[in-house]
């Protein structure tokens, strides 16, 4: 199967997955709602205005919409660029770009429509507590953390792939 297919498969279900997931909150949870499913987990509905971890939030309108927007379309290049020049990559190479542009697909969807990404995912334990997140953020990470682990795996079956900075 072509790279251009694994990509477009993989890149428009995680992307129809994360728009469901989205709208089903955005539709039938009320905002700042809170359900309790475990002892560690709950739903919510978070406005997310900034980037991860709510970074950048307070900055004005004016100014985050236009650079959060930027922000994606360059990586949407980048990671187009990154899939035409992989021709011998790995599939797993390809399913990490994939899930990146995926997952700021997601986010830019939500940007454009909103001017805020829906969070609804909601983890703690104890007083520890981390930042709510959702599908698209998942896919950005698992991508990311792909690409890392198919780099050292690369690295270890063909050491002399690493120095070119290409995959192979």
């Amino acid at each position: 199967m072509s790279r251009y297919l694994v990509f477009a498969v993989t890149a428009a279900v995680s992307v129809l997955l994360d728009f469901a997931t989205k709208q089903w909150v955005h539709t039938s949870m009320p905002y700042r709602s809170v359900d309790e499913i475990t002892s560690f987990f709950n739903l919510v509905y978070v406005r997310n205005y900034g980037a991860a971890f709510g970074m950048l939030s307070g900055v004005d309108e004016s100014l985050r919409q236009p650079f959060f927007l930027g922000i994606s379309l360059v990586a949407f290049g980048a990671v187009g660029w990154m899939l035409h020049k992989a021709e011998k990559a790995s599939a797993a190479y390809v399913l990490s770009l994939a899930l990146i542009f995926s997952g700021a697909v997601g986010n830019f969807i939500d940007r454009i429509r909103f001017g805020f990404v829906v969070d609804f995912l909601d983890f703690h334990l104890g007083g520890a507590h981390w930042p709510s997140f959702n599908v698209a953020d998942i896919a950005i990470t698992v991508g990311v953390g792909l690409m890392l682990l198919d780099g050292l795996l690369e690295q270890r079956r063909n050491p002399a792939a690493g120095s070119s900075g290409e995959p192979a």
